[in-house]
C-alpha cells in the first residue's frame, strides 16, 4: 500500500523564521554515532577550517520553512494473521487475535534545524571529497564557499568559509518535511465481545466488549543515523487495554469502562537512575 504526500506537506506556504544552528563540529565525541560524526567533522574541518566561529551556533538567523513539492509516497509491505473463536459451550462469546508486522518506508517526517545538523554529520552516508554537500541533509544547510572573507569572533577579518549563510533573501536552512528511511511496527491486538442474554435469569441482558494491544516492536529510522525503538517508553506503552460493562433492561442501563495502561519509560538507552529527569519511570495503572 501507498500513501501520497498530503496537500499540506507539499505545498504549505514557504516563510522565514529564526533559528540557531548546531554546531556538531564542536563537540565531536557525542552524537548517535560519535566514530561516524568524528569522521565527518574532520573532512567539514579540513575544508572549511574556521567553521567552528560560525556566529549561528548562538545566534538565531534567517531559516526556510514550509512544503516540499518533491516529496515521495509512502509505502508499506504490511500482512496480518488472526484467529476468530467462538467457542459453543459459550453463547454469544467472540474473541479476536490478530498478529500485526508493517515495514513503512519513506516515512514523511518534519524535521527541525537540529534533526537537519544530525542527519548530516553523524551519517555514515557521507561525501567526504566535498563535506558542504555530504548528504542531502546537508545539502539543505547553505554555507560560505571556501574563502570568502568576513568577520571572526576575535573580531578579525577572516575565512568565513563554511559559515552558515545569514540572509534573510537566501535563508541558510531549508526546513520542514521530507522522505525518512523507515518505521516498522510489529504486535498483536485482540478483540474481545460476549452479550448474555437474561443475565443471571434477570430482566437486563450484560455485554462485555474490550480491545488490547502488545506492542513486540516499534522503531524508527528517520535520518539513516540509527534505529530508535519506542515501544515501552513514555506514551507508547508496551501493553494498554480497554474493558467496557454494559447492562441494559428496557427501562434503564449502565455502562462501566477501564482502561489499562503498562509500565513506560522514559527511555530504553542508558542508565534510568541517572538524576537528569524529574520521572525516570511510569508505573502500569488503570482509569475508571
Amino acid at each position: 500500500s501507498f500513501r501520497a504526500p498530503a496537500v499540506s506537506e507539499l505545498f504549505s506556504p514557504q516563510g522565514n523564521a529564526f533559528s540557531t544552528v548546531p554546531q556538531t563540529s564542536e563537540n565531536v565525541d557525542a552524537g548517535q554515532n560519535p566514530d561516524i560524526r568524528a569522521r565527518n567533522c574532520a573532512a567539514f574541518l579540513a575544508a572549511f577550517p574556521n567553521a567552528n566561529q560560525d556566529p549561528s551556533g548562538g545566534a538565531t538567523i534567517p531559516i526556510l520553512t514550509g512544503g516540499n513539492p518533491t516529496l515521495d509516497n509512502e509505502e508499506a509491505d504490511a500482512w496480518t494473521i488472526g484467529v476468530v473463536l467462538q467457542p459453543r459451550f459459550l453463547d454469544r462469546l467472540v474473541l479476536a487475535v490478530d498478529y500485526l508486522n508493517i515495514n513503512l518506508t519513506q516515512p514523511i517526517n518534519s524535521l527541525t534545524v537540529a534533526d537537519i545538523v544530525t542527519g548530516c554529520f553523524d551519517n555514515p552516508d557521507f561525501d567526504l571529497s566535498d563535506p558542504a554537500n555530504g548528504n542531502e541533509f546537508c545539502s539543505l544547510i547553505r554555507r560560505n564557499a571556501a574563502g570568502t572573507q568576513g568577520p571572526l569572533e576575535d573580531g578579525s577579518t577572516g575565512d568565513t568559509g563554511g559559515f552558515v549563510i545569514n540572509d534573510p533573501l537566501n535563508p541558510g536552512v531549508t526546513t520542514g518535511f521530507i522522505n525518512g528511511v523507515e518505521q516498522n511496527f510489529e504486535g498483536l491486538q485482540g478483540v474481545l465481545s460476549w452479550r448474555m442474554n437474561e443475565f443471571l435469569g434477570g430482566p437486563g441482558d450484560l455485554t462485555l466488549s474490550g480491545n488490547a494491544l502488545y506492542v513486540i516492536k516499534r522503531d524508527f529510522n528517520d535520518l539513516g543515523v540509527q534505529v530508535d525503538r519506542t515501544d515501552g517508553t513514555y506514551g507508547d506503552p508496551t501493553f494498554s487495554a480497554t474493558l467496557n460493562v454494559r447492562y441494559n433492561t428496557d427501562d434503564f442501563g449502565g455502562l462501566f469502562t477501564t482502561r489499562f495502561t503498562g509500565r513506560q519509560l522514559a527511555t530504553r538507552d542508558g542508565d534510568l537512575d541517572i538524576d537528569i529527569r524529574e520521572i525516570n519511570r511510569r508505573d502500569a495503572y488503570a482509569l475508571f
